[in-house]
């Protein structure tokens, strides 16, 4: 864990962590949609993938770049969705911890996406800084 998400878990209740460390304990069947999931939130994903062409692509160039079909996305992060527990565990707990949760949900995200998940991150960060 980097030094920024532990400092971030030392901060939690027991409560809190106990929940980070239930999520942490379900495996995800597709690393890259639950990226995003962790990212935004599945509902926050679904509204974002659900936007007009150039809103979608202004707000959220990077996954635009990632995603290409809309329609194919939808249907896959739906899909995953609906088996997923961990996600859903995210999901459940997305709006409790804020924050806390999206720093420790993405750091604990698969390897080949954990770069990229850093640098969402940083945005995420200064755009609500």
């Amino acid at each position: 864990m980097s030094t920024t998400i532990t400092n971030i878990f030392a901060t939690l209740s027991a409560e809190e962590r106990a929940r980070v460390r239930q999520i942490n304990q379900e495996q995800c069947g597709d690393s890259m949609v639950g990226g995003w999931i962790a990212l935004f939130g599945y509902s926050g994903l679904m509204t974002a993938l659900r936007l007009d062409e150039g809103a979608f692509r202004y707000a959220y160039p990077e996954l635009a770049a990632q995603i290409g079909d809309r329609g194919g996305a939808l249907d896959r992060v739906f899909q995953h969705y609906s088996e997923c527990k961990r996600c859903q565990l995210i999901e459940s707990n997305f709006g409790f911890f804020g924050r806390h949760i999206h720093f420790a949900a993405a750091a604990s995200a698969s390897r080949h996406h954990r770069v990229q998940t850093r640098t969402e991150e940083q945005k995420v960060l200064r755009a609500t800084a």
